[in-house]
């Protein structure tokens, strides 16, 4: 053996290895490859070329399925649905037990009424929306008071205003909340709060677009007699974000 030592092995820094691992690329669907295969189909071309060659039918079929929402909207206040009570069954020999009142009868009476004024101040937002759309002012005449109202003349007005200068409204009621009710005997006041969106067009082209109006409004309204319902007799509007 030589006197010198067996030489101690090196110490090996072991640090991270990079290594490269092959993953499979991961597969993008192709939409607009997809889009434009469904868009070249002979039956898709044709129906829009036919509804690019026809546009007023195309406003007109919207206009058409507002008109029809806005009716399913209105209809359980024009159809009121009266609903079915079941009488409590008694046995025989036993003595009746009257179930126990817990809303007061003229209580109860005032929250139907108060209900039925806010029906009549929502429906009447949702048909000055459909009267927009249709540059004239017949779908709120049913929630609006004929004689003594000045509110009826002033749309009629403001409509006639809007066809002398070819000019259309896309009124959207964005949200709106109930302030206050008051109810008496034939006569309500709904406080409420709401915000709209409005775009303005002449002949087609816009001139203004409004966002987030916030409004304070005070509607008037009293009871007809034949047949008993609420109308509208009065709109006093606030301006609180224009």
């Amino acid at each position: 053996m030589s006197g010198h030592g067996r030489r101690p092995p090196a110490r090996r820094r072991f640090g991270r290895a990079a290594t490269h691992a092959t993953t499979a690329a991961a597969r993008v669907p192709e939409v607009g490859a997809t889009l434009d295969r469904i868009l070249a189909l002979p039956r898709v071309d044709r129906m829009l070329g036919w509804l690019l060659d026809r546009p007023r039918a195309v406003q007109f079929a919207g206009i058409l399925i507002g008109i029809v929402l806005v009716a399913l909207a209105l209809r359980p206040l024009i159809w009121p649905v009266d609903r079915p009570t079941t009488p409590a069954a008694s046995s025989s020999g036993a003595a009746p037990v009257s179930a126990p009142v817990t809303v007061p009868l003229a209580q109860s009476a005032a929250n139907s009424s108060e209900d039925e004024v806010v029906h009549v101040v929502a429906a009447y937002n949702q048909a000055s929306i459909a009267a927009a759309a249709l540059g004239r002012p017949d779908p709120m005449a049913p929630y609006l008071a004929p004689d003594g109202s000045s509110t009826w003349a002033e749309i009629q007005a403001e409509y006639q205003r809007r066809a002398r200068r070819g000019e259309s409204h896309e009124p959207a009621l964005t949200r709106w909340g109930v302030l206050r009710i008051a109810v008496h005997a034939d006569s309500a006041t709904v406080e409420t709060q709401e915000q709209w969106d409005d775009v303005t067009s002449i002949g087609g082209q816009v001139i203004g677009s409004r966002r987030g109006i916030l409004t304070r409004n005070t509607y008037t309204l009293r009871r007809a007699v034949a047949p008993p319902r609420w109308l509208i007799t009065d709109v006093a509007t606030t301006a609180i974000i224009t």
